[in-house]
């Protein structure tokens, strides 16, 4: 409809050249995002009102949902609330449905770990094999963790991730099968947190922190390869994150080469020396940086153009690097004409910022943490939010929908 009907129904929507099911009126600042049959529409009330009529005059649609204080809206698990000072996402009714669903009460009843902490605190140690029934089950809960670590709960990531949980569904075992029952339980007991975005924030404030852990999973099948973590944040709130071991390629985006030493190597790998690993994570970091601004453009989300992305590194040496103000003696093993290495340095896009290990929000998808540094490092990402009557107030901004 929005390319077909541009003519016939004055429709000046541009279609996002990096995603696609984003359509964006800049004269009607109305933003268009399409899911399969479902539709999502922000912008001025009467630029809302005006393309509702559009969609339903064309088309016989299920009468609309909006967003208010009192009336949250349920996408894919992920229920949108909007409150008096700020928005959120909580995922509380689809971790309950997952606790039904799993029939957690019968997988706990052989488990160690009755009431954990953190949803991994020990490496994995195969151990006797799975019945097909237990099989099954595991299959079902990694999928459920996997959809909750993707959209809300990032403190979750690093456990489902392809260096934990995931790595061992070839030869699944007992042990796997435990710490995936102490994931979902921890998941449980923390159902209310959430992910939230304050009305007052500005905009354009992105930041991003990248880290690594250098072959610290000791784990047969990780083979020592370090673990890279990022989070990207519009203000208060993350935005984007990914915890994956550097042997796994994280994604394909067609704007670059996956950072590696050498172009004949086709994926991510070990390394000798942990500052290259925080420079592998840095350039992986830069890229989803990248995805972001190209995003918030299609969308008609301000995005810093002139000012680059803070990029918080907790490596002095890979902070020098890319900088370009370290001898070559020391990483000589890295190749600097790769176009990732010189996206890296490109200081208008982001600037590699020192940040001390302690204020290293990334560490949070690196590695297994003692149960105090996890809850540190959760709890500046997300908050515990329950419905209250002061989210049933009216919000005094009702011209934007």
């Amino acid at each position: 409809m929005l390319e077909e009907g541009r003519e016939s129904h004055g429709l000046d929507f541009k279609q996002g050249s990096n995603e696609k099911c984003a359509f964006y009126d800049l004269g009607r600042e109305l933003l268009v995002l399409t899911y399969v049959d479902d539709v999502y529409i922000s912008g001025p009330k009467t630029s809302v009102e005006w393309f509702i009529r559009q969609l339903n005059d064309r088309f016989a649609c299920k009468s609309t949902s909006f967003l208010t204080e009192d009336s949250p809206i349920d996408f894919i698990g992920m229920v949108f609330n909007r409150g008096v000072n700020s928005l959120y996402i909580d995922m509380s009714k689809y971790i309950e449905t997952m606790w039904t669903t799993l029939n957690m009460k019968e997988a706990e009843s052989g488990c160690r770990t009755k009431r954990p902490k953190t949803p991994i605190s020990a490496p994995i140690v195969p151990d006797s094999d799975l019945t097909k029934p237990e099989a099954k089950w595991l299959l079902q809960a990694l999928g459920m963790i996997g959809w909750l670590s993707m959209t809300t709960r990032l403190d979750l990531r690093y456990s489902h991730s392809e260096s934990r949980l995931s790595q061992h569904l070839a030869k699944p075992t007992m042990a796997v099968f435990e710490a995936t029952v102490q994931t979902v339980r921890c998941a449980y007991d923390t159902k209310h947190l959430v992910i939230e975005q304050k009305y007052s924030q500005v905009e354009s404030d992105w930041k991003c922190y990248s880290d690594s852990d250098h072959a610290g999973n000791s784990e047969l099948q990780n083979k020592r390869r370090s673990q890279l973590s990022h989070i990207i944040m519009n203000g208060g709130a993350p935005i984007a994150w990914a915890s994956k071991a550097s042997g796994v390629q994280l994604y394909d985006k067609g704007f670059g080469e996956i950072p590696r030493a050498n172009p004949r190597i086709t994926d991510l790998h070990a390394d000798l020396s942990s500052a290259a690993a925080e420079i592998y994570a840095a350039g992986i970091a830069c890229y989803e940086v990248l995805h972001m601004q190209y995003i918030s453009r299609d969308c008609g989300i301000e995005f810093p153009v002139d000012t680059p992305v803070p990029l918080y590194i907790d490596n002095t040496t890979a902070i020098a690097f890319a900088s370009n103000t370290i001898q070559r003696s020391k990483l000589r093993h890295i190749d600097c004409s790769m176009e990732w290495v010189l996206t890296l340095r490109d200081a208008r896009v982001v600037k590699p910022t020192y940040v001390h290990t302690d204020s290293q929000l990334a560490d949070l998808g690196t590695k297994i943490l003692s149960t105090d540094k996890f809850q540190s490092w959760r709890d500046q990402l997300m908050c515990v939010r329950r419905p209250s009557q002061d989210d049933m107030q009216v919000y005094d901004s009702d011209d934007h929908i």
